[in-house]
């Protein structure tokens, strides 16, 4: 199931390098999985995915931007197969 495949899913994290804030990508994955889910209303849209961005941080820990970025493209591929078939 592609939710729990979303809800598996974790990141490195940064400390030396910037990185995105982790609570605003933590968020956005609760968005992603409800999606998926289809509990969330309106649902997210591929674009959506595709044009997200986050703050990064600097002299805190925060999630890989290259990891991150890599899983948002694969949800956004996933989820436009998805609406395709429907």
């Amino acid at each position: 199931m592609v939710a729990q495949w979303v809800e598996a899913r974790r990141f490195s994290t940064t400390r030396l390098r910037p990185g995105y804030d982790i609570d605003q990508v933590d968020a956005f994955l609760s968005a992603i999985r409800d999606t998926f889910l289809e509990t969330r209303k309106p649902s997210l849209t591929p674009d959506e995915i595709r044009n997200k961005q986050f703050s990064t941080t600097r002299l805190r820990p925060g999630y890989d931007e290259e990891e991150v970025d890599a899983f948002l493209d694969e949800a956004e591929s996933r989820l436009a197969d998805r609406k395709s078939v429907v």
